[in-house]
C-alpha cells in the first residue's frame, strides 16, 4: 500500500487584528453601505450566524481542524484552503456584486442598488478570509468579498524571501503551495507583529512532511 506524504506548514494568525476596524471604515465610506449583517464585525456576524458564543469560538472552531491548500488562483499565490473538519464549515455569505446579482435575475434590477452587498474595495495583504467551506488568505492589497477573520502573513513575496521553504527561484515568491496542509498557530497581535518582523526563514512557515 502506497503512503501519500503531505508537507505540512505551520502558519501564524491572529484573529479580530486592529486591522479589521480600518477596513471596515474603508468599505463603508467607499461603498455608502453603513448597515449590513456582517458590519461592523465579520468574526461577529460569523459567530451570531452559527449560534456561537463569540469570535473566540469562531477561532477556535477554525483552528480546531488542519487545512489544506486545493490550488492557488486568482491572485499571485493566493491559496484557496479547504478543512479536512466538517466542523469548521461556517454558515456566512460573501459580501456580493450587483453586476453579478443582475446576471443572475434581471428582474432584481428595481431592488439591486438597496439590497446588495457590495465587494470592499480594499482587503489588506495578509487577511485571512472565510466564506462557507473554503478560506484564502489575500496576497495583496485588493478588492474582496469574503468574511474577515485576521491577519496572518502574506503568501506573496516578489522579492523571494520565502527561499528558506522554496527550494527554487520561483517558489521563493510563495508561502504556500498545492496541497500543503496548514495548521493555525493563534497568537496575540503584539506577538504576531514580532513574528512578521522577524527573518524570512523564522517568519515564514515550518515546513515538515508527516
Amino acid at each position: 500500500m502506497r503512503v501519500l506524504t503531505l508537507p505540512h506548514a505551520v502558519s501564524q494568525v491572529v484573529f479580530n487584528d486592529s486591522s479589521l476596524a480600518e477596513t471596515m471604515r474603508r468599505y463603508k465610506e467607499s461603498t455608502g453601505r453603513t448597515q449590513a449583517v456582517y458590519l461592523d464585525s465579520n468574526i461577529e456576524y460569523l459567530a451570531k450566524a452559527n449560534a456561537m458564543t463569540g469570535p473566540q469560538e469562531v477561532a477556535d472552531t477554525f483552528c480546531s481542524a488542519d487545512w489544506y491548500v486545493v490550488s492557488r488562483s486568482f491572485f499571485a499565490g493566493l491559496p484557496m484552503m479547504g478543512p479536512f473538519s466538517q466542523r469548521c464549515i461556517f454558515s456566512s455569505q460573501k459580501y456580493k456584486c450587483v453586476l453579478l446579482s443582475l446576471l443572475s435575475s434581471p428582474s432584481a434590477l428595481p431592488d439591486a442598488a438597496s439590497s446588495h452587498s457590495p465587494t470592499r474595495t480594499f482587503t489588506p495583504a495578509g487577511s485571512l478570509g472565510l466564506a462557507g467551506v473554503m478560506s484564502a488568505i489575500y496576497p495583496v492589497d485588493s478588492p474582496g468579498g469574503y468574511q474577515l477573520l485576521g491577519k496572518t502573513l502574506t503568501p506573496f513575496s516578489p522579492w523571494g524571501r520565502y527561499e528558506a521553504a522554496a527550494g527554487s527561484d520561483y517558489e521563493a515568491k510563495f508561502l504556500l503551495r498545492n496541497f500543503d496542509v496548514v495548521h493555525w498557530l493563534p497568537l496575540e497581535e503584539d506577538e504576531f507583529l514580532k513574528v512578521r518582523l522577524l527573518s524570512p526563514s523564522l517568519a515564514s512557515i515550518s515546513r515538515r512532511r508527516c
